[in-house]
């Protein structure tokens, strides 16, 4: 019986609860929910759906990410090369005044699937 839906091992685990790091670490996930951290030893007994050999990977569960800009992942990339104040002013901020909603709503879908995928 399968008493999880992921379960990722061997990585280093960055707990948001404690100081310390985990290596050699397992997290473990049944219906969207985190239901193990810890060392990979004790995993053993967790059989789970997909297993992931995550060695030399880092682990951050519980990541989230209070401060984005999601809608405009869309404008990555534009006149990276100039100071802050001359990037918004001049390129930035003139774009952000002509978006539509569907503009922004196609940013921020593209953002949240970078997020996704990227694990936040």
């Amino acid at each position: 019986m399968k008493n999880a839906d992921l379960l990722m091992h061997g990585c280093t685990i960055l707990p948001m609860t404690q100081k310390a790091f985990i290596e050699n670490g397992a997290l473990a996930v049944k219906d969207g929910r985190i239901t193990f951290v810890g060392k990979s030893f004790p995993a053993r007994g967790i059989v789970a759906e997909v297993n992931i050999d995550a060695k030399g990977k880092v682990a951050l569960p519980g990541l989230i990410n209070c401060h984005t800009h999601v809608p405009m992942t869309i404008f990555r990339g534009l006149a990276e090369d100039k100071p802050l104040d001359v990037w918004l002013k001049e390129t930035i901020w003139p774009l952000e005044a002509r978006l539509k909603p569907e503009d922004i709503y196609n940013g921020a879908l593209l953002g949240c699937l970078e997020m996704i995928k990227g694990g936040t």
